[in-house]
């Protein structure tokens, strides 16, 4: 626990081989984070190194802050780099459309990703498109971390699966959102203008010492759930691997739900057609409220990509 006020919030749960009915009582349902110590080491994806993916991926090309980069350059930076002179980061990278060489090494999945109603064919898949993709790709390395703390936007749970290396987490619950300047920014719906919520400048966001977050270390082999609506953003300590997939089920139902039916797209429509695709998603919930209750704990890995 950091000695920084702000940074003493309630301790984060680090679990070894939590049964996924625990999950599901202490976490998933109450949204509350967990450390899954060691949960993606049962998968390919978790044995991914810099050098493993250099080989297979070196004249693959990204725009990766602005600049064209040849992946096997870029993961020579990042082997390279040091807290002072930090690499480029890729990020929010989708799986499926660039590395779709890297699904078979996500399969089967993980228990805890059961019930994942991402993949319902009863929900409209246009309600997706806003994100880059349900399964991202990430790689940086020591001194970089995300640009920004934020919530992410559609409200749904994520999962954050690490490869490789070591990086640090920083949690705040929805309900210190007060106390985190929140905004947008580039697109990203929810974004706090604390430059640095590790070690912020409370000068400038004075509101940002009465908030209470917590730190957490993530090692290879870890998957940490943030549930939705947390304020969350990361630092990487050595070179870092990692994917990250969405998760919608009962308990990110209703902020969901709420957050497409305020769109601007779908405000846009008549009020016949919201007032049926209303009463749709209200049978659509219960429905699969139901199946998720009735097939909970049969411990069934859950599908990633």
């Amino acid at each position: 626990m950091s000695s920084s006020p702000h940074l003493q919030g309630p301790e984060v749960t680090v679990a070894t081989d939590l049964g996924y009915q625990e999950f599901l009582e202490n976490h998933l349902r109450p949204r509350q984070p967990v450390v899954l110590k060691g949960a993606m080491k049962s998968i390919p994806a978790g044995g991914w190194t810099p050098e493993s993916l250099k080989e297979r991926f070196a004249d693959k090309h990204f725009r990766i802050d602005g600049e064209d980069v040849r992946f096997g350059d870029f993961v020579d930076r990042v082997v390279n780099a040091t807290p002072d002179n930090p690499p480029p980061y890729l990020r929010n990278v989708g799986v499926e459309a660039e590395f779709p060489e890297l699904i078979p090494d996500l399969e089967p999945g993980l228990p805890y990703t059961q019930s994942n109603w991402r993949f319902s064919k009863y929900l409209p898949e246009w309600w997706f498109r806003s994100k880059t993709t349900f399964c991202q790709f990430f790689f940086t390395g020591p001194g970089r971390g995300f640009p920004f703390m934020h919530v992410d936007y559609p409200p749904m749970h994520t999962f954050s699966a690490l490869s490789y290396g070591k990086k640090e987490w920083v949690l705040f619950g929805p309900d210190q959102t007060p106390f985190v300047y929140a905004g947008s920014k580039d697109g990203w719906e929810m974004v706090s203008a604390v430059d640095n919520p590790f070690d912020p400048d409370l000068e400038t966001y004075p509101k940002f010492a009465k908030a209470r977050g917590t730190v957490v270390m993530q090692e290879a082999g870890d998957v940490i759930f943030v549930p939705s609506g947390w304020w969350h953003t990361t630092r990487s300590h050595t070179p870092t691997i990692a994917v990250a997939w969405d998760h919608l089920s009962a308990s990110s139902w209703k902020p969901f739900v709420t957050h497409k039916l305020r769109s601007e797209a779908f405000t846009r429509k008549n009020p016949a057609y919201r007032a049926a695709v209303t009463a749709y998603l209200g049978l659509v919930g219960m429905g699969l409220k139901a199946r998720e209750s009735f097939t909970a704990g049969e411990g069934r890995a859950g599908r990633i990509v």
